[in-house]
């Protein structure tokens, strides 16, 4: 099962960079989020911005410090990162990172072979499956509070045989934020969350062949809230 997944306004750099962020990233690894932005470098459906190469190096640059610091197979490699970016154009950035993350990554994570290459940036449409989905909802949630100052509202809507569920985050820093849910046009979806500062309203409408979906939040940074979406299609 394929979803199409569209963000609105997607050529606006905030709304780009999300999906950017959204694609590469990985909460459990900063390795492989390294080895996630790569792949989106290499992608020759992929095109960037000056701007937006700026800010994937410098989120790498801090990722690769803290790999470094974690894991002791990459700091035996002791390379200078801040050079190593700098020169990426001539080194070649993404296939020296590639070569550097196969001395110790045997494979990509499924999911990540899931969506690469999959994104049309202009377009903002990401194409994923059902495990993918729950993923990439619970990153746009997550990046999205780092974007609240200057995107304050940002709709995510995903598409199958004709059926939307629809995502808004609104106000992300606003403390009288409430989570909502429109009953009314909704059957079996059960939202539980709790974040005081930084939970934002969240409207939601299923996708027919599934008839349960749970969003559960937890509160992450003080300030933000991160979401996970699990599916099932049991009645």
């Amino acid at each position: 099962m394929k979803y199409n997944i569209k963000l609105q306004n997607a050529n606006e750099l905030p709304c780009r960079l999300l999906l950017i962020k959204t694609l590469a990233h990985d909460l459990t690894s900063p390795i492989r989020t390294i080895y996630g932005y790569t792949c989106l470098l290499e992608d020759s459906n992929c095109s960037f911005k000056e701007n937006e190469l700026k800010e994937i190096y410098k989120i790498i640059n801090e990722l690769a410090k803290n790999a470094i610091n974690q894991a002791e197979m990459l700091a035996k490699f002791n390379f200078d990162i801040e050079l190593f970016i700098q020169n990426h154009i001539e080194f070649s950035f993404p296939t020296l990172i590639r070569n550097l993350l196969s001395e110790y990554t045997t494979r990509l994570d499924e999911k990540y072979l899931q969506v690469k290459s999959q994104i049309n940036l202009s377009e903002g449409t990401i194409k994923a499956n059902k495990y993918s989905l729950s993923i990439i909802i619970r990153n746009l949630i997550d990046n999205a509070v780092k974007f609240s100052p200057c995107h304050s509202e940002i709709v995510l809507s995903v598409e199958e045989e004709d059926q939307k569920i629809k995502f808004s985050l609104f106000n992300l820093f606003d403390k009288q934020s409430l989570l909502h849910l429109d009953r009314k046009s909704t059957k079996n979806i059960q939202i539980e969350g709790n974040g005081g500062l930084g939970l934002g309203l969240c409207y939601c409408k299923q996708i027919a062949s599934i008839t349960n979906i749970v969003l559960q939040f937890e509160s992450i940074y003080g300030n933000g809230f991160l979401a996970s979406v699990l599916f099932s299609n049991k009645p």
